[in-house]
């Protein structure tokens, strides 16, 4: 995340808000008034536009509705955004992502080009741009991305017009994103998890640190999000407790001793406070830099130690350690248990029923999986 600026002087009124620019919360709605770089110009309009917000008036100057340009769409929607981002309702990675789509809407229809004037050929133009650089995986995010951000004006009643984007502008079919994940499986070898030998060679060539974040891997399915944000105290004993960071949804799990030592060896290297891992620096092992582009450390040492171990295949990482608990514990017989340790999203009416999972069931599972890793090679 960038580093915010301190006030030019004591009495500026605005603050530095998360999406680089100068704000001011009025009548309970944060407003926007300029860069970072240019506190000068975002005071300027702050002093002009302040009495007509304060009194809940339009503010003079401002463009006909009918008159939206893209630019208006990128910058409305990355604002709405930076309140939920404010709020804690989304990552700072989601947010590099809009930010990402928004210049690429404004180099592509042009900035100040008219919403009136964005039509079925300029997005078939934009989609085709998309699709030149994107697998069609990615390419269904980038289209949707692009709608949410050209889609905005109209939802936050800005506009009465919606955009016409044409049948062209539309994600991918089901069928061509079954087909291209059958290439990838094929290209990949179709593996995704790890042979218990080849973890236990892994760990072998692991830091402290890192030997914590591949046992979490497959002692409770961490993906590297869960393993930057994990805070101290969802650690409690030989269970965690750590809503998955992805979807929100509700996980437990009991520690193998191993894991449980390892995390502690781990917090030996932490220079934080809150966190389980930090990075030397002090920065998250998984982070959005000032440019805007992912930093995953957990990624990147794994697939040294992978190396070094002489496991590596391509495209398997440290998420494998995952599809490897899955598919361990679901041995068990008891995917219900498997879920909770997962921090799976459960569909169908029976997640309106059931109130609880045993903790007896959820050690079962990770008992399973940690026998499966530790049982004696067989010769």
């Amino acid at each position: 995340m960038k580093v915010k600026p301190k006030k030019p002087n004591a009495e500026f009124p605005l603050f530095a808000a998360n999406n680089g620019q100068w704000a001011k919360k009025i009548r309970g709605k944060k407003h926007y008034f300029g860069v970072w770089a240019d506190p000068s110009s975002a005071l300027q309009r702050y002093l002009y536009e302040k009495d007509y917000l304060t009194q809940g008036l339009p503010v003079p100057g401002v463009a006909d509705p009918s008159q939206l340009t893209v630019a208006d769409a990128v910058n409305g929607f990355l604002n709405d955004r930076a309140d939920k981002l404010d709020a804690g309702e989304l990552t700072q990675q989601t947010f590099s992502q809009y930010e990402r789509f928004g210049k690429i809407l404004a180099k592509e229809l042009g900035r100040d080009t008219p919403l009136t004037a964005v039509g079925p050929d300029q997005l078939k133009k934009l989609r085709r741009s998309l699709a030149s650089t994107r697998s069609p995986v990615a390419l269904k995010g980038a289209v949707t991305c692009c709608r949410m951000i050209l889609n905005h004006p109209f939802d936050d009643g800005l506009t009465d017009q919606r955009i016409r984007f044409g049948k062209s502008f539309s994600t991918p079919t089901a069928k061509a994103l079954k087909k291209h994940k059958a290439q990838v499986k094929r290209e990949r070898g179709g593996r995704k998890d790890f042979e218990a030998g080849e973890v236990r060679d892994i760990i072998a060539q692991c830091s402290a640190p890192l030997k914590a974040m591949t046992l979490l891997g497959l002692n409770a399915g961490f993906s590297s999000t869960d393993i930057a944000e994990l805070p101290i105290n969802a650690v409690k004993g030989e269970w965690l407790e750590y809503p998955r960071v992805k979807t929100g949804t509700f996980r437990r799990v009991w520690l193998w001793p191993e894991t449980q030592e390892a995390i502690a060896a781990a917090m030996e290297f932490r220079p934080h406070a809150k966190l389980v891992f930090v990075t030397r620096n002090g920065n998250k092992y998984r982070r959005v830099n000032e440019k805007g582009v992912i930093v995953n450390s957990v990624g990147q040492q794994f697939e040294k130690a992978q190396q070094a171990a002489g496991t590596k295949i391509s495209h398997r990482g440290h998420y494998g350690l995952r599809h490897t608990l899955e598919t361990i514990g679901g041995e068990v017989g008891d995917q219900v248990a498997v879920d909770v340790v997962m921090g799976h999203t459960e569909d169908g009416m029976a997640k309106h029923y059931r109130q609880r999972v045993g903790d007896d069931r959820v050690k079962r599972v990770c008992e399973h999986v940690r026998d499966w890793l530790f049982a004696e090679p067989t010769k």
